[in-house]
């Protein structure tokens, strides 16, 4: 590199002309050039050995770094389910171009002792959301829709509101004040809906819950509308659509719509956590009143080639991608929403942009994260319901060391049996400097908080006096004491609060 540059030979010209007047072991500019030839050489050859070295170090260390993040990965997998959190799941990372790693960990029919699989099919529940939204854009980029427009324009007979005109956009970003599901009944369906038409007369006539773009309404029916619209602008069905201009082009081959009551080989069971947390068989509901928001079944895989397109901009174009991942400014707490998506992280953070969606339905929980500035994605499927915060966590555990490479070697906690007799000493209600409350409780082996409003949390030992939380980065310390503790020190990412008794 060195003798490419013009500047870089006077340079060393010079210097080698200072060089030949110091040296006193040379008796003629003849024995100097000799020299200098040889000193030349031997320099030469160092500088291609140290840096076929560096390289062949740098090789090493990255793919001790793979080896280390897999092995972490499937072992984070493992304690998911000792921790007795799901009862199936399925995780994987893209990275590198590449799917790098995906595996999974439990059982995918208890009944039939079969074991989980990488390749499970299961239910993604409103990961279906991002999908719906991007079919959306491809049609406003091909000028056959526009996000402002109201939705009569394409479902003459959808009816008007007095609350105000619900366009497209609104929809996409959740502000079109269509409320969520009216009751429990419609949370686990079990009528079918021949037409997603159909399926909206089931709500279309109720009043809205805010006036459009005026408040974020997180609900899975405005999909259910989106989806009408695609067929309408494009003359196929939801489903047919999806396939063509979605999954077939990022290679998603093992994603459809569900169908009810149809057998699909390699798909698992539904499971759901009772109230007195022990697995049981989850109601099998019929997904055909949400399919655009939440009735399309996936693998981890194609979860991860679905990031992978959005990352390489396969599906929609940068322009398109970016008005995507945008704040919609209607979400005021939490992440941030835009159409589609949520929105977990900003550019000026060290992780980038991460955008991504969770989703919980019957007997399925699921996460993904895609690092649009990193190129990389991580996808988490379970087979049970009412564990989202586990799966949202392990998401977040595993891509750690995408974000802070050290994190590869972080250890693993590992639970501690310690006696009731000690667990007693700390039970109790605690007080912090906010005036928050925390009241610590035992039932059985079992340790946990609870904050008024804020509902029960389990708490882990990791030692007679200290423990931490699955769901969150927290340690919960007390002093060694044989008597009743008097205080307890809440440790959050590092930052230190006291709770008094």
């Amino acid at each position: 590199m060195l003798l490419g540059n013009a500047k870089c030979h006077s340079e060393i010209a010079a210097l080698l002309m200072l060089a030949y007047h110091l040296d006193l072991n040379c008796n003629t500019f003849n024995d100097f050039k000799i020299n200098l030839m040889k000193s030349i050489i031997h320099l030469m050859f160092s500088l291609i050995c140290s840096s076929a070295i560096a390289q062949l170090s740098t090789a090493d260390s990255t793919a001790l770094f793979n080896k280390q993040l897999k092995l972490r990965s499937f072992a984070l997998l493992e304690e998911c389910i000792s921790f007795n959190e799901v009862v199936g799941i399925t995780a994987g990372i893209y990275k590198d171009g590449n799917i790098f790693w995906e595996d999974a960990a439990g059982q995918m029919d208890v009944e039939n002792n079969t074991p989980a699989q990488a390749n499970m099919i299961h239910r993604i529940a409103s990961i279906s959301k991002p999908m719906t939204a991007i079919a959306i854009l491809q049609l406003m980029e091909k000028d056959l829709l526009d996000l402002d427009d109201p939705i009569q324009k394409y479902i003459s007979d959808f009816p008007l509101k007095k609350e105000g005109t619900i366009t497209i956009r609104h929809l996409l970003q959740h502000s079109s004040g269509i409320k969520a599901y009216k009751n429990g009944k419609e949370s686990f369906p079990t009528k079918n809906y021949p037409t997603l038409r159909k399926a909206v007369q089931l709500f279309e006539d109720r009043d809205l819950a805010n006036a459009p773009g005026e408040g974020y309404q997180y609900t899975t029916y405005g999909y259910v509308v989106l989806g009408v619209v695609i067929e309408k602008v494009s003359g196929l069905s939801y489903r047919d659509y999806m396939k063509q201009h979605i999954w077939e082009k990022a290679g998603m081959i093992n994603t459809d719509v569900e169908v009810f009551g149809k057998h699909y080989p390699g798909k698992s069971k539904l499971y759901t956590i009772n109230k007195k947390g022990e697995f049981e068989t989850d109601k099998n509901t019929n997904l055909s009143v949400k399919v655009p928001g939440g009735g399309i079944q996936s693998t981890v895989a194609d979860l991860l080639k679905f990031a992978e397109a959005v990352i390489e901009d396969k599906l929609i174009n940068a322009e398109s991608r970016k008005l995507m991942t945008t704040d919609s400014g209607m979400k005021k707490e939490g992440n941030p929403y835009g159409l589609g998506w949520f929105l977990y992280s900003d550019a000026d953070k060290p992780s980038g942009r991460i955008i991504g969606h969770s989703g919980s339905q019957s007997g399925t929980s699921t996460q993904l994260f895609v690092f649009l500035d990193k190129k990389a994605a991580i996808a988490v499927i379970s087979n049970t319901s009412g564990a989202w915060n586990n799966v949202f966590s392990l998401t977040d555990k595993l891509a750690d060391p995408l974000v802070r490479p050290e994190d590869v070697n972080k250890p693993i906690r590992k639970v501690a049996k310690i006696s009731t007799e000690i667990l007693d000493r700390y039970v109790g209600k605690y007080k912090f400097e906010s005036g928050t409350v925390v009241e610590l409780t035992r039932k059985d082996e079992a340790f946990y908080g609870e904050t008024n409003g804020g509902g029960k949390f389990r708490i882990y030992p990791e030692s007679d006096t200290h423990f931490f939380l699955r769901i969150m980065n927290v340690q919960v310390e007390f002093e060694t004491s044989t008597e009743k503790a008097k205080q307890f020190t809440f440790i959050q990412n590092g930052e230190r609060h006291l709770a008094v008794r």
